[in-house]
């Protein structure tokens, strides 16, 4: 019976040590230049299921921007903390994985800075264009262009067929 209770023991000690030959193979393995990961293929899996950047994101990183160069000059340091809780956040924001909360907060974002996005590219459109001015229809709010003519005309909307008066 003595000699039963050793026999057990010693395949004990022998899984043992093939366990940690295992361990030591598959350490000598990950250690070894073939079969390391370049730093960009371990960043890459690591951002696979991450939400990433996009429109709020990059927002809350220009207001961090913004207030950092701010209180910088002004030696705020409240608004330093401020500045870096807009980081914290963007950061957040890029590393979640919860993408379906992520787009419908970034949704939101672009949903009431709309009408600012929209004012500047027609802005920036109409200086661009300087053969036609574009405007929109007092009534049904639709968009359309004139030819510049640098005095007043009388326009008729294509959409509605509203006739105004405006400068051409």
């Amino acid at each position: 019976m003595a000699d039963d209770y050793t026999y057990g023991s010693d395949a004990v000690q022998d899984e043992d040590e093939r366990a940690k030959a295992m361990q030591m193979e598959l350490l000598k393995k990950k250690n070894d230049p073939a079969n390391r990961k370049s730093l960009w293929e371990s960043l890459d899996a690591f951002m696979a299921d991450r939400h990433n950047t996009d429109e709020l994101t990059v927002c809350l990183f220009v207001i961090f921007v913004v207030l950092d160069l701010i209180s910088d000059f002004a030696w705020s340091i409240i608004l330093k903390l401020i500045a870096y809780v807009f980081l914290g956040v963007a950061v957040w924001r890029t590393l979640s994985k919860n993408d379906a909360r992520r787009e419908k907060e970034n949704d939101r974002f672009l949903s009431l800075t709309a009408p600012i996005s929209l004012f500047f590219n027609e802005t920036r459109k109409n200086l661009a264009d300087k053969e036609y001015r574009y405007m929109h229809c007092p009534e049904c709010k639709s968009s359309f262009k004139i030819k510049r003519v640098g005095e007043q005309v009388s326009v008729t909307c294509p959409s509605c067929g509203h006739k105004f008066i405006t400068k051409g």
